[in-house]
């Protein structure tokens, strides 16, 4: 999975791409993926009553016990995501751009 990030990271910087979003909650904790490659790992936190909430109204009550714990990584960027999802999008914005 590495090398197949390293490449998608050199093509988008080819084209002039200035800010790539990797999504995957699993990479972040994952050991077969090289933190090294990001610039920052953002972890968005909520209770687990919000998440229950979330998930349910999503239709994926299946996932409300699924949990990791976040990564204990410098990179990594805690990010509050129990308040309206509107909130929590300009946050996570304003996040980007401080990279």
């Amino acid at each position: 999975m590495t090398d197949r990030l390293r490449e998608i990271i050199r093509q988008e910087k080819e084209r002039g791409t200035k800010v790539l979003l990797v999504e995957g909650a699993l990479l972040a904790s994952s050991p077969y993926v090289e933190q090294t490659l990001f610039d920052g790992i953002l972890w968005l936190e909520a209770d687990r009553s919000v998440r229950r909430e979330r998930l349910r109204s999503d239709g994926r009550e299946d996932q409300i016990e699924r949990t990791l714990p976040p990564p204990e990584e410098e990179r990594v960027i805690r990010i509050d995501a129990a308040g309206p999802v509107a909130q929590t999008v300009t946050e996570v914005q304003k996040t980007i751009e401080s990279l």
